[in-house]
Order: C-alpha cells, then sequence, then structure tokens
C-alpha cells in the first residue's frame, strides 16, 4: 500500500505540496525511490515462457481507475489526453516545473518537445482498442481477462 500511495497522483500532490515550502525535493525523492522501488517489474520476473523482442505492435491500452466495476471503452482523443497527462504528471513536481522551460534537446525548446511527445503517442495509439478497466477492490486482473478472452 505504501508503494502504491508513493507512486500514486496523492503521492505526487504530496511531492508538490512539498516543493512548495522550498524543501530539498530531489533529495527525497531520490530516497523515496531508494526506500520505495517503483512498482515496475521486467517481464521474466512475471512470466516464465517469454521472448523479448525489440518491437512490438499494441493491440490494447488499458488504463486503470479506482472507481464502480465496468469497463469502458475509450475514445483516441480521450486516451491521448489521458496518456499526455498520465506522463507528464511528473513535470508538475518542483523543481521539475521550473527547470523544463529552459531545456533545449536537438534545438527544440520544451513545448516543441512536449508537441512531438503528443505526435508520437498519437501515432502509437491510432489504431489501437483503448479501455479503462474501474474496479474499488483493485480486481483489474479479473476484468482485463474478461475483456480479452
Amino acid at each position: 500500500m505504501l508503494r502504491s500511495y508513493v507512486h500514486s497522483k496523492s503521492g505526487r500532490a504530496f511531492m508538490r505540496f512539498l516543493g512548495k515550502l522550498n524543501t530539498p525535493i530531489l533529495t527525497i525523492n531520490a530516497l523515496g525511490q531508494i526506500l520505495v522501488k517503483p512498482p515496475k517489474f521486467n517481464v521474466t520476473e512475471i512470466l516464465d515462457d517469454v521472448q523479448l523482442s525489440n518491437e512490438s505492435k499494441i493491440d490494447f491500452l488499458v488504463f486503470l481507475e479506482k472507481a464502480d466495476q465496468g469497463i469502458i471503452e475509450l475514445p483516441l482523443k480521450e486516451a491521448l489526453e489521458k496518456s499526455f497527462y498520465n506522463t507528464n504528471d511528473a513535470f508538475l513536481v518542483p523543481p521539475y516545473s521550473e527547470i523544463f522551460p529552459y531545456i533545449e534537446i536537438n534545438g527544440m525548446d520544451f513545448n516543441e518537445l512536449m508537441r512531438m511527445e503528443k505526435n508520437l503517442l498519437h501515432d502509437a495509439l491510432n489504431n489501437v482498442q483503448i479501455y479503462v478497466l474501474r474496479s474499488l477492490n483493485y480486481s483489474w486482473n479479473e476484468l482485463l481477462l474478461k475483456l480479452v478472452s
């Protein structure tokens, strides 16, 4: 539960609050990630017989929400907004929110980089079936099995 909170939207909101108090937010973030590892696993740790590849095709994209049980199909436009928000929520945490306007990569400023990211997301999600899986009791796995069967 601690890992879930630390790496959740609420956890990021708390970090934004700490950042506004002029605390050493990068140090706190680094220590937090050392003590509470992000919930990421290598697929070979979860599944026994897996072949790794350098590329793949996306058939489904699912978002998980803690809400009344259900499976909802999501239009591409909404999925793009949701994806972009999910990937960029961390940019709102100080000091990132103050650093990013000054970043330039290959001659592109922050706004150009964000437009490029949106275009990449659009290309990746075009022609993909997109759903929101909602559950109050963390039974997303059951919904996912129902969806793919």
